[in-house]
């Protein structure tokens, strides 16, 4: 009897033994997707606004009129300018100045005969005339390099061409009664020059050197002998918008 116990008892545990070895199932792997165009995390940005905003200057054509002070060999003057735009890059002008002419050699001394108008003061030996010129120019004006400098430095080419008023009055009278003797003659001319706009706005605050040439014959005497035949030259001008 006692056998019989012990073999049952085995049986049992040798059955759950192999209840409990079974293979099981493997554990299941959730897939990922793959991720879509609209997952990428690349962004593109554009400015608020331009850099260089020429939209404007597209569709406006704005005009300025302002001061010009003009400097040369011949002294300094001033002047009157009017701009106005025919696209982005491209606008006419008007210039007007007045300025003084002189020949290159007019050096002054000091004046001791009591005989003469500059008594004890500084005048120029030999000089006959007063020379005052009226330049009245019409010209175009040429952005370049609209697309690769900034918008408050815009470089341009300008040319024109005109009339130059000259008036003369007699050296050995007082400076202002000297004007009831004025003399007046006239040339034409032109000039090419290159400048630059110094602000947004356009047109704007310009320095330009421009080369005259302003022929005339058979001269002006300002040195007696030694008349001016050209009344043209290298002129730095500033342009001031009102």
């Amino acid at each position: 009897m006692k056998v019989l116990l012990t073999i049952a008892l085995v049986l049992v545990s040798a059955f759950g033994i192999c209840s409990a070895q079974v293979t099981g199932v493997p554990p299941t792997i959730p897939t990922i997707p793959a991720p879509s165009p609209a997952d990428d995390s690349l962004y593109i940005f554009s400015p608020v606004r331009p850099l260089i905003d020429t939209n404007s200057l597209r569709t406006s054509f704005p005009q300025a009129l302002g001061l010009t002070v003009l400097f040369s060999n011949s002294g300094y003057g001033m002047g009157l300018f009017y701009e106005r735009k025919f696209g982005s890059s491209f606008s006419g002008f008007i210039d007007f100045g007045i300025t003084g002419a002189r020949n290159g050699d007019e050096l002054e001394v000091f004046n001791r005969d009591p005989n003469s108008v500059h008594y004890l003061s500084y005048y120029v030996p030999d000089k006959v005339n007063r020379v005052f010129q009226f330049p009245v120019m019409i010209g175009v004006k040429q952005n370049v390099f609209t697309e690769t400098l900034f918008s408050n430095f815009r470089p341009f080419l300008n040319g024109g061409v005109g009339a130059t008023l000259i008036m003369t009055t007699p050296y050995d009278k007082e400076f202002f009664s000297a004007f009831g003797s004025s003399d007046f003659t006239g040339t034409f001319g032109g000039f090419v020059g290159i400048g630059a706009e110094l602000t947004a706005r356009s047109p704007g605050l310009a320095v330009n050197a421009r080369y005259y040439y302003l022929p005339i014959k058979p001269g002006v005497e300002s040195i007696r002998d030694e008349p001016i035949t050209d009344f043209g030259g290298l002129f730095l001008t500033l342009c001031v918008p009102f």
